[in-house]
């Protein structure tokens, strides 16, 4: 009877050994890694974008492991393409939630993506912090969602007080890209524009990834506007600017931040020569060298539009995670407090997940992007 009890022991100590080491292994692989997915635009008409949001987050990423992680516990980034269209953005960031099970989220600079994805992220509770979509409905949006670039309703403000007002022009034109972002920027400047009685004579639009604009810039031309409004992404812009050089359709164009990188340079060479438009002053932060020098290490090449902000997002979860853990409204309630000195500027967000980064007016000569003054 005493051997019978004895083995009902021994194998209740042996169960019980067996259970804890087994719990301590599901543990141990549960949370192995903390995952943050990101949302790019990898290929198509943002691809730019999506592909400096990469490598700024692959930069903080590796630097963040490299220092211990997350007090000993590694940061792992799962990279899906959204290709700049809602319904493939709503697919990979559900695949993000449900399979991978990612404990934030890096969203991209397309609107159009953002607004389809808030509901899911709201729904799971995922907090994001998106590098550069501005439409106007993303503010206050979700209590997840947090962007890095400011909406563009203070770039319409600032665009059309310049117009008005340094550039003396009151009639105009404006030609968008056919999406969330290229409609609520237009929608704002128009609004705005208004206010000091200015006139826009016509808006016409095109397809995301259209290449061929010279009907539509003939039209245009034929109403004589002072000035044109440009929206697009990297893709367009550029062939737009070659088609109005043909058609020697000469007038002062204003655009978007979206402007400022090497590749429009490249593209469009002399035909961007003047352009002028709105971008957030450069501000040095002990972080700002910093960045810089590390990424031009590493890519070889200088951070382009938003590098910075990806880079900001993972240094900013990366706090959080270290301060309060991966509870999600714990993470979310830190970052809504946050005072960060990053390599994109100084955050801050408001109440509504919005930043408010000062803005100056550039132009873009002798190849170059330089502060707008009067005599440029």
């Amino acid at each position: 009877m005493r051997d019978y009890k004895l083995v009902i022991v021994v194998l209740n100590i042996t169960l019980i050994a067996f259970l804890f080491l087994s719990g301590e292994s599901c543990t141990k692989k549960k949370f192995k890694t903390i995952k943050i997915g990101a949302v790019l635009p990898l290929t198509g008409p943002g691809a730019l974008w999506g592909n400096n949001t990469r490598k700024g987050a692959e930069l903080a990423i590796e630097e963040i492991n490299k220092s211990g992680g997350i007090n000993g516990t590694k940061l792992e980034l799962i990279v899906e393409d959204s290709k700049g269209v809602a319904k493939e953005g709503v697919n990979v960031v559900r695949k993000l939630i449900n399979i991978d099970r990612v404990n934030a989220i890096l969203d991209d600079a397309v609107s159009s993506v953002a607004l389809a994805i808030v509901p899911i992220i709201t729904q799971n509770k995922i907090p994001t912090i998106s590098t550069g979509s501005t439409n106007p409905k993303l503010s206050g949006a979700s209590p997840f969602f947090f962007r890095l670039w400011n909406s563009d309703i203070e770039e319409a403000v600032i665009s059309a007080k310049f117009i008005a007002q340094k550039l003396k022009f009151s009639k105009g034109i404006i030609l968008y890209i056919r999406n969330d972002y290229g409609d609520g920027l237009q929608k704002a400047f128009e609004k705005e524009f208004a206010k000091y009685e200015g006139e826009i004579l016509a808006k016409d639009s095109f397809e995301q990834g259209a290449s061929h604009f010279r009907e539509q810039l003939l039209k245009l031309k034929s109403l004589n506007p002072q000035f044109l409004y440009l929206i697009g992404y990297p893709t367009e812009i550029p062939r737009i600017l070659v088609e109005m050089k043909q058609l020697n359709f000469d007038i002062q164009i204003i655009t978007t931040g979206a402007v400022e990188d090497k590749s429009i340079l490249e593209q469009a060479k002399k035909a961007a020569e003047g352009i002028i438009y709105p971008y957030p002053k450069p501000v040095q932060t002990k972080i700002t060298k910093f960045f810089r020098k590390k990424y031009k290490e590493k890519y070889g090449e200088i951070p382009g539009s938003p590098a910075a902000e990806a880079y900001d997002a993972i240094m900013i979860f990366a706090k959080a995670f270290k301060e309060v853990g991966t509870d999600s409204f714990r993470v979310r309630d830190f970052i809504s407090s946050i005072r960060y000195e990053g390599a994109s500027g100084f955050i801050v967000f408001d109440k509504n997940g919005d930043v408010h980064k000062p803005m100056e007016m550039k132009v873009i000569k002798d190849n170059k992007f330089i502060i707008y003054h009067k005599d440029n």
